[in-house]
């Protein structure tokens, strides 16, 4: 087993259950704001949405530095789409998991 395998089946383990809770946001609500200060459903859904997507940035950049490159969220219009990002993001950052299995062959 590799090192990256326990990082795999946590990522499908959190996929699941980032799913359902994505699947129960309803777009009709996505303007609602939990406090004045507070992002949209939308927004917070999104950054939900894409937090897998983080794995690739953290594994293919040398660190983040906000001011140089603002964080720009993508945009959403309902539910469906939330589905479909969070996949994405989900799927790429195994594929990239699974690329550094592959090209340098990690071992315990």
């Amino acid at each position: 087993m590799t090192t990256i395998n326990p990082l795999l089946k946590e990522l499908d383990q959190e996929a699941l259950t980032t799913r359902k809770m994505l699947e129960r946001v309803p777009t009709a609500y996505f303007s609602w704001q939990p406090h004045k200060k507070s992002m949209t459903v939308q927004q917070l859904a999104t950054h939900i949405a894409e937090l897998p997507g983080w794995v690739t940035m953290a594994v293919t950049t040398d660190g983040l530095d906000f001011a140089a490159n603002p964080y720009k969220q993508e945009e959403v219009h309902n539910t469906n789409e939330l589905l479909d990002d969070n996949r994405q993001a989900r799927n790429d950052a195994v594929e990239l998991l699974h690329y550094i299995i592959k090209q340098y062959n990690l071992k315990d």
